[in-house]
């Protein structure tokens, strides 16, 4: 997706949206350097410090090296077999956008990550935490889009990498927040120990809490369960069967992490 995104909508239409993937379409229409390759070699001194600092974990280092690998070779033979788009600007730098986001959201969700200044950034941010590395990164590649303007000499190639930019941020965060959400229920039933044991069935860690009514004043066992929206679903209609009249109340959730829950790193 993200290759798509560069090769066939940004690049044909010379919109550079920041970091290294805007930088190398630059350098590509000022020296013919492929894509990929530039891509491959920004990064290349990045993925060196991360494995020498030992700041982040070999796994998430592996899983973004293969990315980087894969998403440069990618970028260069979709650029070979002439996969552009040559129609409307302002539609081309909205798809790539689209693409671009969904892609790094996708990675992200894999614990990897795309390289280049995002990479750059959360080498910076764990090895200097007091610097303010979102500042940094945001003006790095404000430094981009604006030279994108002076290579091209357009005005409008400037603005359409805003608005790649954008939708991009858009789209990463809304993948990233789609992949880590899930819910909280909370369970009342007359009949706790039989739904109770329906969850640790089905392999649900469950917290179990004692309430009190507040007109009957009489104690009552509360259930609460962190699920996934499908699991969730499922574990609805097991609980009406258990008990038709148990009170379910299913809380939206935008990130769930650990005991069980998968981290990013």
């Amino acid at each position: 997706m993200y290759a798509v995104g560069i090769t066939a909508f940004a690049a044909p239409h010379d919109i550079a949206p920041g970091g290294a993937s805007g930088l190398a379409i630059l350098v590509n229409y000022l020296t013919g350097i492929p894509i990929g390759l530039f891509v491959l070699i920004f990064n290349i001194p990045l993925l060196l410090f991360a494995f020498r600092s030992e700041i982040l974990p070999r796994g998430f280092i592996w899983r973004s090296t293969w990315v980087i690998i894969l998403l440069s070779a990618a970028t260069d033979l979709f650029k070979i077999s002439a996969l552009e788009y040559h129609g409307d600007p302002l539609l081309a730098s909205m798809i790539a956008g689209a693409l671009m986001g969904g892609g790094m959201g996708l990675a992200h969700l894999g614990g990897a990550n795309t390289g280049g200044i995002s990479l750059l950034g959360l080498l910076l941010q764990l090895r200097r935490p007091h610097l303010k590395t979102g500042q940094l990164l945001s003006l790095l590649n404000s430094v981009v889009i604006v030279a994108s303007g002076l290579v091209y000499g357009n005005i409008e190639n400037l603005l359409y990498a805003i608005v790649t930019v954008y939708i991009s941020g858009l789209f990463m965060d809304r993948i990233i927040d789609t992949g880590g959400a899930g819910s909280l229920m909370i369970v009342m039933s007359d009949c706790t120990d039989r739904v109770r044991e329906l969850f640790l069935q089905q392999q649900k860690s469950i917290t179990v809490i004692r309430g009190e009514g507040g007109y009957s004043g009489n104690t009552q066992r509360v259930i609460l369960c962190a699920v996934s929206r499908t699991d969730g679903s499922r574990l609805k209609k097991l609980i009406r069967k258990t008990d038709p009249a148990a009170l379910v109340i299913v809380n939206d959730s935008n990130t769930l992490e650990g005991k069980g829950f998968s981290h990013v790193i």
